[in-house]
């Protein structure tokens, strides 16, 4: 039997990662560590305006146990109970130790342990809802001539639906001139546009970010109670005639309401409203909704859900097994997707991996198709050699009923 250890454990960490409204905490394999647990995280303060953290934890644990530790960033919610929404957290397989080589108070990085890789990822999808809008294709149309040929800028901010103070929508509107919101608070909006240098999410400036027709921008939010939380598309242009070159003029802006998504994905044109409330646009925006997995419970103690290290080499993946014998293209695979000479073959030209669908028949055995229908051909009455294409679910029908079908190809499909 090993006899129970108090012990003071004094922790410190640089995070510059850290965004307004963010808490670095730490979480570890003991009870005055949370045991892994995300509800139970230990946060830590701030030391003044550095990005400096620090925290003093009492724990009890016996002599052999050896105390393990991460550091976690998280937003910490009080409305209407305590919510904790892990933001980022540090992911290398090996968790931070108590050992006799670490120094009681020292100065750790957030995300890089014995001098190794920067290993963080973001954290799970359990408790809150992704909404990704979609900019591409050109999809903002100005009306008005004044702003029509000119660049613009373009920012999306949350708007509370079930407030219940004194502050309505009409007088939020007046703080968008300046753009003042709260940046880093919850929920959260960020974005990324599809180019080498900005793909990852990031918060937005004050002002959004400038406009290009041919760019593929996506702004996501992260929400708790998608049905009660809107959206209000500001749009800003340089101002030739102002004196703060600093400050764009806001000439229209338009609310995204949680009425639109109600499917997983689609597409909705909404029309822009200019300061004197007359339209002046429209935009079309494509929309993604990611709902959270809450019957999963995952906690910060493994971290194998994503890990691929910079320096590993793209991989060669075999789509179908050598590619898709079914297509309009001219360029086809001359072996039929989706069999094992297809998947062979990938192997034997030095793919990696190979991909392909699974599904199951009516009689509940996995099959291996790539679309959800098979298309049946069948003779016209009194047409001669003339047959139409009936469309049934690969679901509805048995192994037998499948195998017994002459796989071919359709022109109409």
């Amino acid at each position: 039997m090993y006899d129970n250890v108090r012990q003071e454990l004094n922790f410190c960490v640089r995070a510059p990662e850290t965004n307004p409204g963010e808490t670095v905490c730490v979480s570890g394999n003991c009870d005055g560590l949370g045991n892994w647990t995300l509800d139970e995280v230990v946060p830590l303060e701030r030391k003044g305006n550095e990005d400096v953290w620090t925290g003093t934890v009492q724990i009890v644990t016996t002599e052999a146990k050896t105390v393990a530790y991460r550091y976690v960033i998280c937003m910490i919610l009080e409305d209407p109970k305590r919510r904790v929404i892990v933001r980022r957290w540090e992911t290398c397989l090996e968790p931070r130790s108590v050992g006799p080589n670490r120094v009681d108070g020292q100065l750790d990085r957030f995300g890089l342990i014995d001098e190794g890789n920067y290993e963080v990822q973001n954290g799970w999808m359990t408790t809150e809802t992704l909404v990704q809008m979609k900019l591409y294709n050109n999809p903002i149309h100005i009306w008005k001539r004044r702003y029509a040929n000119r660049k613009f800028r373009v920012r999306v901010t949350p708007v509370d639906l079930k407030r219940h103070d004194s502050e309505s929508i009409a007088d939020e509107d007046s703080t968008l001139d300046t753009g003042d919101t709260k940046c880093g608070t919850w929920p959260i909006v960020e974005l990324a546009v599809m180019n080498e240098t900005e793909c990852e999410f990031v918060l937005q400036q004050q002002f959004g970010r400038a406009y290009n027709p041919d760019e593929f921008m996506v702004f996501q939010a992260q929400v708790l109670f998608p049905d009660m939380i809107a959206y209000v598309v500001d749009f800003y242009v340089d101002d030739p005639n102002s004196c703060n070159s600093d400050v764009p003029e806001h000439f229209g802006y338009c609310y995204v309401l949680p009425s639109v998504f109600e499917q997983t994905t689609g597409t909705s044109i909404i029309p822009i409203t200019g300061l004197k409330h007359q339209p002046v646009g429209q935009l079309t925006v494509e929309y993604l909704v990611i709902r959270p997995a809450r019957e999963c419970r995952c906690d910060l103690l493994v971290s194998y859900s994503k890990h691929w290290k910079s320096g590993r080499k793209t991989l060669d993946v075999g789509h179908r097994g050598s590619g898709s014998s079914f297509s309009k293209t001219q360029h086809c695979a001359n072996i039929r997707e989706n069999t094992i000479t297809s998947l062979r073959n990938a192997a034997d030209h030095g793919a990696d991996f190979v991909e392909f669908d699974v599904q199951l028949s009516k009689d509940l055995v996995p099959i291996i198709y790539h679309d959800f229908h098979v298309c049946i051909s069948t003779k016209k009455k009194y047409s001669g050699n003339d047959s139409e294409l009936l469309e049934v679910p690969v679901q509805d029908l048995t192994l037998a009923q499948l195998q017994g079908l002459k796989v071919g190809a359709s022109e109409t499909k």
